[in-house]
């Protein structure tokens, strides 16, 4: 039975046809990587503009992101995080209006997992989430897509790279439950308290700091975005720093939050350095606002008796609380400091 076209790959069929290209199937499956090295053709490769390549990134997607005889694609996958991926979303179809940079290419989203987080530990994730861009260029009949990571590589060809501000937040507040995160955090924290947690936006580096950036009341990470973005688009600080952020729903009470904001770097710490080798991690900086602040401040203080007075005053917990009751509340009254942050940012 002969097959109809879809939209897209019609679409795709018209920018060949348009270009005059005679194109021949590829037995090179779309997932596959090649080693980052320039095609070589008969002929000087075109470089496709950005509608074009949009409708190849819809036609190749529709199809799987195979190669087929009526759309042969080779990828050249340079990006380093994502040499196999899930898919790859258009940065025009997340945030139709999102400030770009001028560049050749244009901005993609590349899901590594079907799933946009992997566990390091219980309450620390790895993001599957990794900002791109896709480069289109037609040559001897064929099409040459080149995916490439804008935080290694700024330029291709002497051309820089267009980009897509805030690309990944955009994406992830999106997604069903997440819009408004931060008032429903406030109102109904319970229900969101399974977020909680450190998420790296780059898999751990042990040659670079890590900033820990814990956001304020009726806020999530996305307000801390523009800044985590700068830092990660100049190089040199790129090179030094790495950024996490924690996520807390900021309707459950401040010295929970600090407990298992305690807890979560502490063991996230012991799992990426267990023989406490790095010294990289003794120079972790926080950056933290409002609420935040308070919750590192704490966490970084020698509480003595000061927080079991403030809340119990002269009250002898011994008498009126139960044994069960006095260890549930210990380590919200009484707990060792995090040692590791070198600094700490406060901002208002």
């Amino acid at each position: 039975m002969r097959k109809k076209l879809t939209k897209s790959l019609f679409l795709a069929a018209m920018v060949f046809h348009l270009a005059a290209c005679s194109f021949q199937p590829t037995a090179q499956p779309a997932h596959s990587s090649q080693p980052v090295q320039p095609a070589h053709t008969a002929t000087h490769p075109t470089l496709l503009n950005k509608s074009q390549t949009r409708l190849i990134l819809a036609a190749w997607k529709n199809n799987n992101y195979h190669s087929t005889k009526s759309l042969p694609i080779t990828l050249h996958n340079h990006h380093p995080l994502a040499q196999h991926f899930h898919s790859i979303i258009s940065g025009k179809s997340i945030a139709r209006f999102a400030k770009k940079s001028t560049g050749i290419g244009i901005p993609v989203l590349i899901k590594t997992q079907p799933h946009s987080f992997t566990n390091i530990t219980k309450t620390a994730y790895l993001t599957n989430l990794h900002t791109a861009t896709l480069i289109a260029t037609q040559s001897a009949g064929k099409i040459h897509l080149h995916l490439l990571d804008p935080l290694t590589t700024k330029t291709w060809q002497g051309h820089p790279l267009a980009t897509q501000h805030n690309i990944r937040i955009d994406y992830l507040t999106s997604l069903p439950g997440n819009s408004a995160l931060k008032f429903k955090g406030l109102l109904r924290p319970a229900h969101y308290s399974q977020l909680e947690g450190i998420y790296l936006s780059r898999p751990y580096d042990k040659k670079r700091i890590p900033i820990i950036m814990i956001h304020g009341i009726i806020a999530t990470p996305a307000s801390f975005m523009d800044m985590a973005q700068a830092i990660e688009n100049h190089p040199d600080l790129y090179r030094k720093y790495q950024i996490w952020h924690y996520y807390y729903p900021t309707g459950s009470p401040w010295l929970a939050t600090a407990h298992r904001f305690r807890t979560t770097v502490r063991n996230l710490i012991h799992h990426i350095d267990p023989h406490h080798h790095n010294n990289k991690i003794n120079q972790t900086i926080i950056i933290a606002h409002s609420m935040g602040g308070l919750i590192s401040r704490t966490s970084l203080s020698h509480p003595g008796n000061a927080i079991q007075t403030a809340y119990l005053g002269n009250l002898d917990p011994k008498k009126y609380l139960t044994t069960a009751e006095r260890q549930q509340l210990q380590p919200y009254f009484h707990f060792p400091p995090l040692r590791s942050p070198a600094k700490v940012i406060f901002l208002p």
